[in-house]
């Protein structure tokens, strides 16, 4: 995959884009672009000015399936922008030199930053509950229109302020193939065995599947505020010990049994065999406790 994209792009801070933006500070990066926060400089002086977030994507370098990956995130995003669990997108501008996506900013930033950095979700299960169901919700949604996430993480999911509802971002590999046979691409904590083309071998696999599985290496991050291995992958320790003892998940983090049982469903190594967005939804609903 790319570098990230802080490391080959000058700073943008104080440039004025489209109708009027100016960016004012670095949000984030990833691998295709960088974040800022803009104001609306016909609303600076207003009671209430408009804020924005602006991802800026350079063309400069970028072979041809990587414009198309910038087109076709862009495609996408505007797709799912209309559900309440997508970041609202406004605008998009095409100059010589970047792409602009003129995005909603969601005050309470990303997901990542939620649990590890303020620990919001720490000892608190009505509100891990209530975040996490919103953020099932969304991906429901989205594959009703027939789109696969296929990166879901922290980093890419951003927050209310108050943490109680979570807005898919970032469609940079999202797909709308039934079957997918692209291997190794996204995170390796969050990758399912079949998206990393390990234990179960390279063989076409449906990418909507797959973004459940990341959803419960999510939902362990929330509660426990951290991961449960580094990779899908028989050399790695901790998944080794997943994979050998079914009592793993629940002898290892601070779950409860019910949300185990779950959890196991949720991460089955056989795809088919995996919980559906439904049932998810219902038992965390319904779990006497986290």
């Amino acid at each position: 995959m790319p570098s990230n994209a802080a490391d080959r792009i000058p700073s943008l801070t104080g440039k004025i884009i489209g109708d009027g933006y100016q960016l004012l500070e670095l949000l984030g990066s990833g691998a295709y672009g960088v974040v800022y926060k803009a104001i609306l400089l016909k609303t600076a002086r207003s009671r209430r000015p408009v804020y924005r977030a602006i991802k800026a994507m350079p063309k400069a370098g970028l072979r041809k399936f990587e414009l198309a990956s910038i087109c076709q995130e862009i495609h996408f995003h505007i797709t799912c922008a209309e559900q309440p669990g997508v970041v609202t997108i406004y605008d998009v501008y095409d100059t010589d030199n970047y792409f602009y996506l003129v995005l909603e900013l969601c005050d309470g930033g990303d997901l990542f930053s939620r649990i590890c950095e303020v620990h919001m979700y720490e000892d608190n299960e009505a509100l891990v509950r209530t975040a996490f169901l919103s953020l099932v919700d969304a991906v429901i949604e989205m594959h009703a229109t027939g789109i696969a996430h296929r990166d879901l993480k922290p980093e890419n999911i951003l927050v209310n302020d108050d943490g109680s509802r979570l807005f898919l971002s970032d469609f940079g590999l999202a797909s709308d193939e039934a079957r997918v046979d692209i291997y190794g691409w996204g995170t390796g904590i969050y990758m399912s065995p079949e998206a990393s083309g390990k234990i179960i071998g390279k063989v076409p696999y449906c990418p909507r599947t797959s973004d459940i599985w990341a959803l419960g290496i999510i939902l362990i991050n929330m509660i426990s505020g951290r991961n449960p291995w580094t990779r899908p992958k028989g050399s790695d320790p901790l998944f080794a010990a997943f994979l050998d003892d079914p009592q793993y998940l629940y002898d290892s983090l601070p779950i409860s049994r019910h949300v185990a049982h779950t959890l196991r469903r949720t991460l089955a190594i056989d795809p088919r065999r995996r919980i559906r967005l439904a049932d998810l939804r219902r038992e965390i609903a319904d779990a006497p406790t986290l």
